[in-house]
C-alpha cells in the first residue's frame, strides 16, 4: 500500500536549499502580513500551488529572515499597510541591498500616490480580495521576468 507523507510548510523549507543551478525546486517566497490568519491562508494557498514558503508577522521579522536567506529567497509578498516597518519599508531595506529583487505587494488600496509609486519601481500590486489563482498569476509573471528593473509594473485586479 502506498505511503503519502505530507511535509509542513517551514520543513519544506528547512530541507535545504537547493544544489548551484538546480532550477527545478520549487520557488521559495517570503510571505509578510501582520494578520495571522491572512499570512497563514496565503502561505497554505501558496503550499498547494507547489511554493515553498517562510512567513513574518512584520517588516523587521520579514526583513531579519531575508537578510539570514537572501540567497535562497526567490520572491517577497508583503501587505503594504502594517504597523511599525510597513511593507513599503521593507522594499525599501531590501532594495536597498537588492535594487531589483523581485516584490508583490498586496493591498486594499486602490489607487493611491503610494500604490502609484510602487508601480513605477517595478512592484507588482496584487489588490485585496484576491484568490489563490490570483496571487499564483502575478508571482508566475514576475518570476518569468527574472529580477526586475524600474518601469511600470501592472496592478492585478481580480
Amino acid at each position: 500500500m502506498p505511503c503519502s507523507v505530507r511535509m509542513s510548510m517551514d520543513e519544506a523549507w528547512n530541507r535545504g536549499p537547493a544544489t548551484t543551478g538546480n532550477t527545478n525546486r520549487p520557488p521559495r517566497v517570503l510571505v509578510v502580513d501582520d494578520e495571522p490568519v491572512q499570512l497563514e491562508t496565503i502561505r497554505r494557498g501558496l503550499f498547494l500551488y507547489g511554493y515553498e514558503t517562510r512567513g513574518a508577522d512584520d517588516g523587521d521579522a520579514a526583513f531579519g529572515l531575508f537578510e539570514q536567506n537572501a540567497a535562497d529567497i526567490d520572491l517577497v509578498v508583503t501587505d503594504l499597510t502594517m504597523p511599525g516597518c510597513s511593507g513599503r519599508e521593507l522594499i525599501r531595506r531590501i532594495r536597498a541591498r537588492h535594487p531589483d529583487f523581485p516584490v508583490v505587494v498586496i493591498t486594499g488600496l486602490a489607487h493611491c500616490d503610494e500604490v502609484e509609486a510602487l508601480r513605477r519601481e517595478g512592484v507588482l500590486v496584487v489588490r485585496k480580495p484576491f484568490s489563490p489563482d490570483d496571487l499564483d498569476r502575478a508571482i508566475r509573471s514576475i518570476l518569468r521576468r527574472g529580477r526586475v528593473s524600474a518601469g511600470r509594473a501592472p496592478c492585478h485586479t481580480p
